[in-house]
């Protein structure tokens, strides 16, 4: 099978060390559960903007080119490796390539086929969106932890599992209605895999 991954909220822990990147640089107080939303202008009450200024400057941080991996990722990633190829699919823009891809292959070396920079809704850039890759790749899974990405890949055919964040809770009709599986932690993701792939 061909699965595809995000990075930010599925590999990597972007918001923690960001969340204590603005609280030092602008006195805020802001923690995990603050953020209800993946528009960050909401969470921070600043005009979209400048809380694009704020992410960016954050970018050029040592804290973002030493994101933790999300727990379980890097003991979990090599039991999907077995039978299936992987792919990266992310929203982050293609100017932060080298970084992103040093920061992959320190973590997750020779894990993924390919590393895609997917059109990211929040900047607007006319690139090729999350749900059209999954479509030219013919992605079987996609693992995601934004809905407004989550919902046009599993439209487009991709069965998609969504990892649990506070900016993607939303009612399980809402789930159910968009064919999204929701998981808990990297160690449910192999045997959810291997249920899929029987199926295929």
């Amino acid at each position: 099978m061909k699965i595809g991954i995000d990075i930010d909220g599925v590999l990597a822990d972007f918001t923690s060390p960001f969340l204590k990147y603005h609280n030092s640089m602008y006195d805020s107080s802001l923690n995990l559960r603050d953020v209800k939303t993946f528009h960050l202008s909401e969470v921070l009450g600043v005009s979209i903007e400048e809380a694009t200024r704020r992410v960016y400057d954050f970018y050029e941080t040592p804290d973002f080119d030493n994101l933790p991996a999300i727990g379980g990722a890097i003991e979990e990633i090599p039991k999907i490796m077995k039978g299936n190829e992987l792919f990266v699919i992310t929203s982050r823009k293609s100017s932060l390539e080298g970084q992103t891809r040093r920061w992959l292959e320190g973590n997750f070396p020779r894990a993924f086929r390919v590393v895609c920079f997917a059109s990211n809704y929040h900047s607007g850039i006319s690139t090729m969106s999350k749900e059209q890759y999954c479509r030219e790749l013919k992605i079987d899974v996609h693992i995601e932890d934004d809905l407004e990405y989550a919902v046009p890949c599993s439209a487009n055919g991709t069965r998609v599992l969504v990892f649990d964040a506070p900016w993607n809770e939303c009612p399980e009709e809402i789930e159910s209605i968009n064919r999204l599986t929701r998981v808990f932690s990297w160690r449910e993701i192999p045997p959810i895999i291997k249920v899929i792939s029987s199926l295929t």
